[in-house]
């Protein structure tokens, strides 16, 4: 499995890039990125497999904005900043990997499909 350099952001606003994941130091970079300690939640749905949402785990208690579009992806309220990854192998060992660039965009349109879905059903 090949694995990549990028996660996508998703933010409170509602915005999302795809980020540049250093080779070096990466849960510092990720509780910086979620402004905290790091929660993982699997995502079980999305084309690219082995997906995980990282988010802060404090996010809620902290007084963080509440992020719709990462809750819509897992159904559950989530505060705060949101990255998306995956799990992979690091020498042989299970360990959260970046996204290739063409996962990553893949995954934001499939975001944006599913924010978009919820909007209609909750207009209804």
């Amino acid at each position: 499995m090949a694995n990549g350099r990028h996660a996508v952001e998703i933010r409170p606003d509602g915005t999302m890039i795809l980020a540049h994941v250093p080779k070096c130091g990466m849960l510092y970079w990720m509780q910086k990125c979620v402004g905290g300690y790091i929660e993982t939640l699997r995502i079980c749905h999305f084309v690219v497999e082995d997906t995980l949402m990282i988010v802060n785990e404090e996010g809620r208690i902290k007084g963080m904005e509440l992020n719709p579009k990462a809750s819509a992806v897992v159904l559950e309220n989530i505060y705060g900043p949101a990255l998306i990854m995956k799990t992979g192998k690091v020498k042989n060992e299970d360990d959260i990997v970046g996204l290739t660039h063409t996962e990553g965009s893949m995954i934001i349109k499939e975001i944006d499909d599913i924010a978009n879905m919820v909007k209609i059903l909750y207009k209804k």
